[in-house]
C-alpha cells in the first residue's frame, strides 16, 4: 500500500501517563517534510479528547497514538473522518472496555482522589514492565519521569476517558484513508491477537509488530518506530514493512 503524501500535519498522542518524551526520538525522523505537535490528553471524554487533538491543526491531519492516544485517533476518524488523513495506531485497541477494566480504573481514581501519587505511579510502571522486566534502565526511567509528571488531576481526567471508550471497530470499517499498525510482541496490555484483528478492519492499513518491543514502543525502540513511519508516509525509498527489530 502507498503510504500518506502531502499537506497534512502529524498529531502525535501520548497514551495514558505519558508525555511528549514518549515521542522525543521519533518525531525527528520526520520533521523534515511534515509539521508535527504533540497533543495531550486533558479532556474527561474521548470525544472532547478527540476535538482537542483537531483543534492542533485546521487542515487535514495524521493522528499518531499510544495507546490511549491511539483510542482517541480512532474516535476522531469515526467523529470528524473529512479531518483525518490517516491513522498511525501503536499498541492500541479498538475494543470497549471490559467490566474488570472499568473496576480497575475507578480503583486507580480513588488513589489519585486520594493523593496517593507514589501509588498511581507504581501501578502504571507494574502495568507496562510486567516482571522480567525486559525493557532497558533508561526507558524505565523515562517511563516514571513521564508518570512523575503527569498531574493527578490529568491523570483522573484520562481516566474518564478511558470509561467513555466505545467500541470502535463498526467505525473502523468505514475508514477509507491509510492506516498503520503498530505493536510490541511482548505487549502486556495489547496482544499481538488484538493488533492482527485491528489492522484487518480497515480496507487499507499495514500491520508491523517489533519482536523486542513492549507496551512503551517508541520508548524501547524509537528507530524502528521512525523507520516505520518514514516508509508508510513514502518520506524513504519504499521497502517492505519489516517487524524486526532494529539495531
Amino acid at each position: 500500500m502507498s503510504g500518506v503524501n502531502g499537506p497534512a500535519q502529524l498529531i502525535f498522542i501520548p497514551g495514558m501517563q505519558c508525555t511528549h518524551e514518549l515521542w522525543d526520538e521519533v518525531i525527528p525522523q520526520v520533521t523534515d517534510r511534515f509539521d508535527v505537535t504533540v497533543a495531550p490528553i486533558r479532556a474527561n471524554s474521548v470525544a472532547q479528547a478527540a476535538a482537542d487533538a483537531l483543534a492542533h491543526a485546521p487542515g487535514p491531519v495524521i493522528l499518531v497514538g499510544h495507546s490511549l492516544g491511539g483510542v482517541i485517533a480512532m474516535a476522531a476518524a469515526r467523529l470528524s473522518p473529512d479531518r483525518v488523513a490517516g491513522l498511525v495506531l501503536v499498541c492500541a485497541s479498538p475494543l470497549p472496555p471490559r467490566t474488570e477494566q472499568r473496576r480497575e480504573w475507578t480503583r486507580s481514581d480513588g488513589l489519585a482522589r486520594d493523593g496517593r501519587s507514589d501509588a498511581v505511579v507504581a501501578q502504571f510502571l507494574d502495568a507496562v514492565f510486567p516482571q522480567p522486566i525486559r525493557a532497558s534502565p533508561d526507558v524505565v526511567k523515562v517511563a516514571r519521569r513521564m508518570a512523575l509528571k503527569t498531574r493527578l488531576g490529568d491523570f483522573r481526567a484520562q481516566l474518564a476517558v478511558q470509561q467513555s471508550r466505545q467500541d470502535e471497530r463498526p467505525a473502523l470499517k468505514q475508514f477509507n484513508g491509510p492506516v498503520l499498525v503498530l505493536g510490541g510482541r511482548h505487549d502486556p496490555l495489547v496482544s499481538t491477537r488484538t493488533l492482527t484483528n485491528l489492522a484487518g478492519l480497515p480496507p487499507h492499513a499495514d500491520l508491523c509488530v517489533d519482536e523486542g518491543s513492549g507496551h512503551l514502543l517508541p520508548l524501547e525502540n524509537p528507530i524502528w518506530v521512525g523507520c516505520q513511519l518514514r516508509s508508510w508516509l513514502s518520506l524513504d525509498p519504499p521497502m517492505k514493512l519489516s517487524s524486526e527489530r532494529a539495531s
